[in-house]
């Protein structure tokens, strides 16, 4: 895991050879108002690509996909199998309704397997991420990455790659006057 910006991201997964597949996402909150009583529950925003890198089909429904995530995108979401079950009576029927997230409706999509989580967020809803790949802001770095290794790539392939492309994004923010320092990118 390590902290890129949004245009670090989609340069990564669109120059990768090492991985087959990358996502990204992000943690935080959301309120969620409907359901036997109102909560706060931990949410994943995320890219839909995170899904296939995961490859966890839900336990019921589907997963939010590309369509999905762009800016402004259709407002939809994944449960959680513990919300599901303690908020919605784990009603087969929450599938395809709209219930109210953050004071706006979200679509259920989906409702992921017990115990399903993401590097240990605690996370009881998915939501898409929506980046703007015109974004060019460099400096926020606020996204994980995950990736899936491609066949016949290694470790020591991954991580080879992984430390070329801090080298390059280093470069460029120096270039930019903004010189990332070493928290700034976090590998684990």
């Amino acid at each position: 895991r390590f902290w890129v910006s949004p245009p670090e991201y989609f340069e990564f997964s669109k120059n990768t050879k090492a991985f087959s597949r990358v996502g990204a996402y992000t943690t935080g909150a959301m309120n969620v108002s409907e359901g036997e009583q109102p909560e706060r529950v931990n949410a994943v925003f995320m890219t839909a690509s995170m899904w296939d890198v995961l490859n966890v089909p839900p336990a019921l429904g589907r997963t939010f996909t590309e369509e999905h995530d762009i800016p402004n995108g259709d407002p939809v979401v994944v449960l959680s199998h513990e919300l599901w079950t303690r908020s919605f009576a784990s009603d087969p029927g929450i599938i395809g309704r709209a219930i109210e997230v953050q004071g706006n409706k979200r679509t259920v999509l989906g409702v992921m397997p017990p115990a399903f989580d993401l590097h240990d967020a605690g996370a009881q809803i998915w939501a898409p991420l929506g980046l703007n790949p015109a974004q060019q802001n460099r400096g926020s770095h606020f996204l994980y990455l995950v990736g899936r290794l491609a066949d016949g790539s290694s470790e020591q392939m991954a991580n080879a790659e992984l430390n070329g492309m801090l080298v390059r994004w280093r470069e460029i923010a120096s270039g930019a006057g903004h010189v990332p320092n070493d928290s700034t990118h976090r590998m684990q």
